[in-house]
């Protein structure tokens, strides 16, 4: 991370369950208020623009956004091989929160909370927690537990990176008409 960027703070809980339950967490400030922020999201093509370009996740088919029942087909790579991964949109809150639930895909359970959080003076701070469990029990957290970790924060680092320097650099020209040139 470069000096003057502010910091992702990751978290990482588990439950006792059987198979456990697992909950990763990233919080970053960004230089917009929650309804500019919360507004960035909803944006045709926000999602695509936050899919990290090594990551080989394509986007097959998307409706409705992310208002409650919007869903979204997305082809992810697991391994060598392509996984489906069907999404619903749910409790759509704006400007504070939006959550996408895994319908069919390569997890048991994933449930994707995004939280925008107005902080005062035109900031904002963006929270995405995700509740997920891993397939195959015990024995598949076991096995994938520290790769799907490494994955979710690297992953989460370049969204919340690129979410804040899209609003940076919207911030100067709020307001203002654009020009002829």
């Amino acid at each position: 991370m470069r000096q003057h960027e502010p910091a992702i703070e990751f978290t990482h809980e588990v439950t006792g369950d059987t198979p456990p339950q697992r909950i990763f967490v990233a919080r970053s400030r960004l230089p917009a208020s929650s309804e500019t922020a919360f507004a960035w999201h909803e944006r045709p093509g926000a999602l695509q623009r936050l899919l990290p370009p090594w990551d080989r996740t394509m986007v097959r088919s998307q409706i409705g956004g992310i208002r409650d029942g919007g869903r979204i087909e997305l082809s992810v790579s697991a391994g060598p091989a392509r996984v489906k991964w069907i999404a619903l949109h749910q409790n759509y809150r704006p400007p504070h929160q939006f959550e996408d639930r895994q319908l069919e895909g390569p997890f048991d359970e994933f449930v994707h909370t995004h939280r925008i959080l107005a902080t005062g003076n035109g900031t904002s701070e963006l929270e995405d927690a995700i509740r997920y469990r891993l397939p195959f029990g015990r024995v598949g957290d076991w096995l994938a537990n520290r790769l799907v970790r490494r994955k979710l924060e690297q992953m989460f680092r370049y969204r919340h990176e690129t979410t804040r320097r899209d609003l940076a650099a919207a911030a100067p020209s709020q307001g203002v008409a654009p020009m002829n040139i």
